[in-house]
């Protein structure tokens, strides 16, 4: 076995330089979704390190001409805040010309007043094409 040892750190190393192997699922970006914060909630009381848990719900509309997955959204102020969704691995699940409520949360460094001004606020979501095969 040692004298193959050799053999399979070359192998091991080959495979790991290959890049991303065939069996791992990527999604095609297909375009860009719009949608309106519905709500948004600070969690005072879930504060960790200078940040709290921000709650929200969002209205997303696919006006594309094909179902789309979205993972998270960008509120469209030039603020680049990214808004992740609650729906999975894979994304919420929007059908073509369909509008759907989703819900997201993550930990973010704004208070209470902050939370409540994004109500509103268009955000901007990639849609993404698993091509029938989303990660699990």
């Amino acid at each position: 076995m040692q004298r193959h040892l050799p053999i399979w750190i070359l192998l091991l190393l080959a495979t790991a330089c290959h890049g991303q192997a065939s069996w791992v699922n990527q999604a095609e970006v297909i375009g860009q979704l719009h949608g309106t914060v519905l709500d948004a909630r600070w969690h005072h009381s879930q504060c960790d390190e200078g940040s709290c848990l921000l709650s929200y719900d969002l209205r997303i509309s696919n006006m594309l001409d094909r179902d789309a997955q979205v993972l998270r959204c960008t509120v469209d102020d030039g603020s680049g805040l990214e808004l992740a969704l609650n729906e999975g691995i894979s994304g919420a699940s929007i059908a073509a010309g369909q509008t759907e409520m989703v819900e997201g949360g993550r930990y973010l460094s704004i208070d209470a007043k902050e939370a409540k001004n994004l109500v509103g606020r268009i955000v901007v979501c990639d849609g993404l094409d698993w091509h029938g095969n989303p990660p699990f």
